[in-house]
């Protein structure tokens, strides 16, 4: 059992949850308008993680 508040995990989900949009469409972006799968795939990587993770 974890020892985190209420508040405390809700502020954790908004930011894991946040930052996985963002990243999330920036790869899009990048992919688009660059080509670049690569970078496509690291980013769009980190997305799914912070996702799962909130």
């Amino acid at each position: 059992v974890s020892g985190l508040s209420w508040s405390t995990r809700l502020k954790g989900f908004g930011i894991c949850l946040l930052l996985a949009v963002v990243l999330g469409l920036i790869a899009v972006i990048i992919y688009f308008v660059s080509g670049d799968i690569s970078g496509f795939a690291v980013l769009y990587s980190f997305a799914v993680i912070l996702g799962i993770g909130s």
